[in-house]
């Protein structure tokens, strides 16, 4: 009769040469229990840094605008609502180039379309002079139906500016300058016209006094329908 010693030994010998069918279905489960647990972490810190990149470049910005604000007695800069083009010097977009708002700075590296198109903010028209012709009639020089009759183009001018909106983030993949935002009635325009939940539930803002900060869309939803509107310079705070 075989040695009870050596049998043994041949056993767990034939034992140590693979997995069992378990033990391979238990180290597979575990493997994707954690592949579970690490995908939803690495989105979540990808899409931190974005938000952290998309702010730095807004803070580019916001130093260029306040170079602009002091070589230009705190006059804003204007966009092709007023100018006609984009490419027109005066428009931000060529103005701010030379106090350093230039390439990829323009552009929010968490915008789906920031390679298609050269920036992915927009400022905000209530801070354009008066339009003829969206404004005001160019032959007589009154109001238009919907116009505005005021026009903030100046520092000393906002009420508010710390908390009115100079430039937001835009979505869609157009190149887009500016906002509409002087016709807005509703929260829903907003939503269409603004990335309002681009970082998860807010986007990056540049207030009229220089400085930048996350908006959250509940908050923007909730203060625009309640008569609180952040793109009004003169609307009640």
């Amino acid at each position: 009769m075989p040695n009870a010693t050596a049998t043994r030994r041949r056993a767990l010998a034939g034992r140590g040469q693979g997995f069992t069918l378990v033990e391979l279905l238990v180290t597979v489960g575990i493997v994707a229990l954690l592949v579970g647990l690490l995908v939803p972490a690495v989105a979540s810190l990808r899409r931190a840094s974005l938000e952290t990149r998309c702010r730095s470049n807004l803070r580019q910005m916001a130093i260029a605008l306040g170079s602009y604000l002091n070589t230009n007695g705190e006059h804003y800069p204007i966009s092709s609502h007023t100018t006609g083009s984009v490419s027109d010097p005066a428009a931000w977009m060529q103005s701010l180039e030379s106090h350093g708002f230039a390439g990829d700075v323009r552009r929010c590296p968490a915008d789906t379309f920031a390679l298609e198109r050269p920036t992915s903010y927009a400022t905000n028209t209530y801070f354009e002079p008066l339009v003829a012709g969206i404004d005001i009639d160019p032959f007589t020089g009154q109001p238009l139906p919907g116009g505005r009759t005021t026009a903030v183009s100046h520092l000393a001018q906002v009420p508010h500016p710390g908390t009115t909106f100079w430039a937001v983030e835009t979505p869609g993949s157009g190149l887009i300058d500016h906002l509409h935002s002087v016709g807005w009635t509703s929260s829903a325009q907003v939503a269409d016209s603004v990335a309002v939940e681009r970082h998860g539930e807010s986007s990056n803002v540049l207030f009229a006094d220089g400085h930048d900060s996350p908006a959250l869309w509940r908050d923007l939803r909730r203060n625009f329908d309640s008569g609180k509107n952040p793109f009004d310079p003169e609307a009640p705070r």
